[in-house]
């Protein structure tokens, strides 16, 4: 079973949100909204990661990621809240 697995499997994992082994690869996209969901995400009290870190891995992303600007609205996730995601794809694309 990969960590991956093992931490999910499992609940909250936090190794893996400190370190960034998995997260952060040259090229990724994101955007502005994606990064503030990460922020909002790692900032929650129930897990415990101090400001520092959080501040580091954000710093980490931003310099490895390719950060997009939607300028087209997407609605057709499952969930609304990831249409985020599909934006910021669209956007890398065209």
């Amino acid at each position: 079973m990969s960590s991956f697995q093992r931490c999910f499997g499992r609940g909250v994992c936090r190794k893996p949100l400190l370190t960034w082994q998995w997260v952060v690869e040259p090229g990724c996209t994101s955007s502005d909204a994606i990064l503030a969901e990460y922020e909002e995400v790692l900032r929650r009290p129930r897990l415990n990661i101090p400001g520092e870190k959080v501040n580091v891995a954000l710093a980490k992303i931003r310099e490895a990621a390719c950060v997009v600007h939607p300028t087209q609205r997407v609605s057709a996730a499952a969930d609304p809240h990831d249409d985020i995601f599909l934006e910021c794809a669209q956007s890398r694309r065209d």
